[in-house]
């Protein structure tokens, strides 16, 4: 990802691609470490279509209560809109690769 300005917030973002992932995560946090190789591997494989942002939940606070975030690993599908969906805990790459693609697909078409 480069490093150029994204506006965030509920109602939308100004990503480019449309899709962007927030991570809710904490280094205090094992099943939050467990899921490091997991995003990882999803930011290769979706570096071209979605946008993956790792959030400390200790650092951003004013992000955990505008998304409402209550546990972590949490994760927050964002569009230009305003929130996609959001799951929290632990998931497996192909998991976690289902549910992107689902929500791809709608922005893809």
């Amino acid at each position: 990802m480069s490093n150029r300005l994204i506006e965030l917030s509920k109602s939308g973002h100004t990503s480019n691609p449309p899709l962007l992932l927030l991570w809710f995560s904490a280094q205090w946090c094992g099943p939050c470490r467990t899921m490091i190789p997991v995003f990882n591997q999803a930011q290769d494989s979706y570096a071209e279509v979605m946008n993956i942002i790792k959030v400390d939940v200790d650092q951003e606070q004013q992000l955990v209560s505008e998304f409402g975030i209550r546990a972590v690993p949490s994760f927050v599908l964002v569009g230009p809109n305003g929130v996609v969906d959001s799951r929290s805990g632990l998931a497996g790459y192909e998991e976690l690769s289902q549910w992107f693609d689902h929500h791809l697909a709608t922005f893809q078409n």
